[in-house]
């Protein structure tokens, strides 16, 4: 992953690319400090689970991370689960499989609710009322999730946070913009 991600950074630096958002929460997990240790000067915005937005959001204490294998496995996620949920009862749901069903357009129906409803039996045995997606493929399922979670579980996604991250950065001059990595 973090080899893959290099290739990706060197590609985008060709096109002077000045803020890369790590764009996938197994790569920011697992090589966004490769990335920044590597070029200090870029200003680099990773996607990683919503740990902090679903405890803050959470009235019962008790929320689920839906993440790929690695992501659930990583010392990321776990230090995000010390850092910002303290006190939360976190349950970790790796789901493997999905997200490459996702990028195969998971056009039956049926298939992709043979992968999660077993998943989402997980989730609302942990009896939480907010799931974390922790895979920027999982949004596209969210719908899905909802029908299989229910309306009283909130789904907490990333993308508006990191969009507002690279856009003030993106305001920023570049002398700001290191001050603020």
């Amino acid at each position: 992953v973090v080899a893959r991600c290099v290739r990706i950074v060197d590609h985008l630096l060709t096109s002077d690319a000045g803020i890369i958002v790590v764009a996938c929460n197994t790569a920011t997990v697992l090589g966004i400090d490769a990335l920044r240790a590597r070029w200090p000067e870029l200003a680099f915005v990773g996607v990683e689970p919503g740990v902090k937005p679903a405890a803050a959001l959470t009235a019962t204490r008790r929320i689920a991370v839906l993440a790929t294998p690695a992501t659930a496995q990583s010392a990321r996620l776990r230090h995000l689960i010390g850092t910002f949920a303290a006190g939360v009862h976190v349950h970790v749901e790796p789901c493997p499989g999905l997200a490459a069903l996702i990028e195969r357009g998971a056009d039956d129906a049926g298939e992709l609710r043979s992968l999660l409803a077993p998943l989402c039996a997980n989730v609302r045995a942990a009896r939480v009322d907010t799931v974390v997606l922790g895979c920027t493929h999982y949004p596209f399922v969210a719908a899905a999730l909802r029908e299989l979670l229910g309306t009283q579980v909130t789904l907490v996604d990333t993308a508006d946070a990191v969009a507002e991250r690279v856009a003030s950065l993106w305001r920023c001059s570049d002398e700001q913009r290191a001050r603020l990595r």
